[in-house]
Parts: structure tokens; C-alpha cells; sequence
């Protein structure tokens, strides 16, 4: 758990580095999703909780990776975005010179 708070914690230092007018509502909601896993985590390892049994581990970790969802929202809005900008493969622009 200490591992998952700590790489959480990293996550959160970089998403300054991505954040982008065209891509403000899907950063927010990542933004927020990644406080609230955060706190959740850092919630059970102050706790020491433990899981009792495998339905209460598959529960704790939904818990945790639920808020995380809108990763995987911004992360297909932001290839969208990215195939409106890219020119496709051999089409160059041409001068007039």
C-alpha cells in the first residue's frame, strides 16, 4: 500500500505537465479522481487495515482504482486529439519556391 500512495503521490506532483485548455474537464476529473484514491489510500495505511478474505480484497481494491477511471477517458480523448493534429504519413506541405 505504501508503494501504491507513493506512486499516487508522484502522479499527482506531474499532472501540472499535462494540463491543457482543450483538455480541462477530462484533467479535472482525473485530478479529482486521483485525490480521492489518494486519500483512500493513505486512509488505509494509516489504518493498518487488512483485508479479510478475497471478497473484502477485491472490494478494497475497486475501492481504490474506481476514482482512477477517468485516466482511461482522458487518455482516449487525448489520442483523439492528437490523430486531429498529426498529418498522415507522406503528405508534406509544398512551397511555392
Amino acid at each position: 500500500m505504501a508503494e501504491f500512495v507513493a506512486r499516487l503521490t508522484r502522479a499527482q506532483d506531474l499532472m501540472p505537465a499535462w494540463r491543457r485548455p482543450e483538455l480541462e474537464a477530462e484533467w479535472s476529473e482525473c485530478a479529482d479522481g486521483l485525490a480521492i484514491a489518494l486519500d483512500r489510500a493513505t486512509q488505509l495505511l494509516d489504518d493498518a487495515f487488512e483485508a479479510s478474505g478475497f471478497g473484502s480484497l477485491v472490494g478494497l481494491v475497486e475501492g481504490l482504482l474506481d476514482p482512477l477511471e477517468s485516466f482511461a477517458q482522458a487518455e482516449d480523448r487525448f489520442a483523439s486529439l492528437r490523430r486531429r493534429t498529426e498529418r498522415p504519413r507522406g503528405q508534406r506541405t509544398r512551397h511555392g519556391a
